[in-house]
């Protein structure tokens, strides 16, 4: 779909929509899960970031084959509405929730949004040719619908949570998705046009009852591995090596061109990995630093634990603007974006480490987490918001459902190590009995480890950016030189 007026078009903005929604249900049940767990279900804090990091990385390693759907069965706008239908579900459920059912509901969120996650980003590629500029602002601002929702919702779920029970604040997060829902069938049609190629078909039957089957008993069998760690950990090497042999296998049998492209891919989505790991502390570790050891007020108003989240898309809703027109301006590379979002993400938690120091009584001020959340969140703009950029410019249009979802494959994995680090911070299940003094100490030395750790791994990307920088512009003069004496060899897909 091609589109040649410089103001972005009517569906992108349909598309913003329902992403605003589905993360306004996401985030909000995100916000306020692990205090669920712990106060609600009885749940240790160690117990609950291992859950978590299995949830997380089911929720987001599965995404791929979301992707796969959109291209290959669906269509990627059956494929929204089918997602979105399961999430809504899923949510309402926690009206029946208790210590059993919870993991059934768990798995209809994971299949639910490992349906829906990659197709709004697949259609938004589609909207802009190859080295559209336009493409870069189209996602900060798509990033930017996905924040907002987050802001709404982490705002109203810890309030209500507190203030009517658990119950209600997921039920708001299903009626969010109904909204969400209406609007986008009401706007349909005014997406023709736009679609990968098995939407433009009718649905093959034979295809649609064995995609079916396969998501019932995906549903059945995470609902029942999730308690199992050991098993999950399993399971995710399973996938993850399934789906980096597919995207390595894709990028081998490509024009050289293309698969220099893909493997450039390749390596900052390693590098994502790192600054993933670190991403996944905010629903857990920093919740419960917030619950133990922060002062519960940002300048005078009094805030939850599990609202201090709201600082990361409100800082999102505050930057994006900025970098939407910065990037039409810009000539920084994905490479050099990702090492000063990866060094961001160390002066985070550089941050974390030093509020030791301005602790009163063992109480730090919310302040400090205002600042941390403002330099990891403009670090998850440079590569979490960028990310899907990257791989729409860097992979070929024609299995952009698929490399949309290997994306977020990175988070699969650094759920995982965000569990690990998350173990060693985690108080005992009698946490009472700990001082405020000991659990302050615990924290910041934790995360002085890991302001150093990221730093290292800051340092290595300075070494390597010029490295892929040279690269990638060793691509882009080839792509030109393709397209100057054969415009047969290479037609991007609008």
């Amino acid at each position: 779909m091609q589109n040649n007026n410089k103001t972005l078009s009517a569906p992108f903005w349909i598309v913003w929509g329902i992403e605003f929604w589905e993360r306004f249900g996401f985030y909000g049940f995100q916000a306020i899960i692990a205090l669920y767990f712990t106060q609600k279900l009885g749940l240790s804090e160690k117990e609950t970031i291992y859950l978590m990091g299995s949830f997380f990385a089911f929720t987001f390693g599965f995404i791929w084959v979301g992707g796969l759907i959109g291209d290959k069965v669906f269509g990627a706008k059956r494929t929204i509405l089918i997602g979105a239908t399961v999430l809504c579900l899923s949510y309402l459920g926690f009206i029946f929730a208790n210590s059993e059912t919870i993991y059934y509901i768990f798995a209809g969120i994971i299949i639910g949004n490992a349906i829906f996650k990659a197709n709004p980003s697949s259609l938004i590629s589609k909207m802009f040719e190859k080295g559209d500029g336009r493409l870069n602002s189209a996602m900060t601002l798509y990033y930017l619908a996905i924040n907002i929702g987050g802001l709404v919702c982490m705002a109203l779920t810890p309030v209500i949570s507190e203030a009517y029970g658990y119950t209600q604040a997921f039920v708001l997060c299903g009626v969010g998705l109904i909204v969400g829902i209406i609007g986008f069938i009401l706007f349909y049609k005014k997406m023709d046009g736009l679609d990968t190629e098995a939407g433009r078909h009718p649905v093959n039957k034979t295809h649609a009852i064995y995609t079916l089957a396969g998501g019932i008993a995906a549903f059945l069998i995470i609902a029942n591995i999730l308690p199992n760690t050991t098993l999950c950990i399993e399971l995710t090497a399973v996938v993850v090596t399934i789906a980096t042999v597919y995207f390595l296998y894709i990028a081998l049998n490509l024009e050289s061109y293309e698969r220099n492209r893909m493997l450039v891919a390749f390596v900052l989505i390693i590098e994502a990995i790192f600054f993933y790991s670190l991403y996944f502390q905010m629903p857990t570790t920093l919740t419960f630093f917030a619950k133990h050891n922060v002062e519960l007020s940002i300048f005078g108003w009094h805030v939850p634990a599990a609202q201090y989240q709201f600082l990361n898309p409100l800082w999102i809703l505050i930057f994006s603007p900025i970098l939407a027109v910065v990037y039409k301006k810009s000539k920084l590379t994905h490479a050099t974006k990702f090492c000063i979002g990866t060094a961001l993400m160390c002066v985070s938690y550089a941050t974390l480490y030093c509020t030791k120091y301005f602790a009163t009584e063992s109480i730090v001020s919310g302040n400090w987490l205002v600042l941390s959340y403002a330099s990891s969140s403009l670090g998850e703009l440079l590569i979490s918001g960028l990310g899907l950029a990257m791989v729409a410019e860097l992979c070929p249009a024609f299995i952009s459902g698929f490399v949309m979802g290997f994306w977020f494959l990175a988070t699969m994995i650094a759920s995982y190590i965000a569990s690990y680090i998350g173990s060693f911070i985690a108080l005992p299940h009698n946490s009472e009995i700990i001082s405020k003094q000991q659990s302050l100490e615990t924290y910041t030395s934790v995360f002085g480890y890991i302001a150093v750790g990221i730093l290292i791994i800051t340092i290595i990307m300075i070494a390597l950016t010029p490295i892929l920088n040279k690269y990638t512009n060793k691509i882009k003069v080839v792509e030109d030189h393709k397209a100057d004496i054969d415009n047969v060899t290479y037609h991007p897909e609008t």
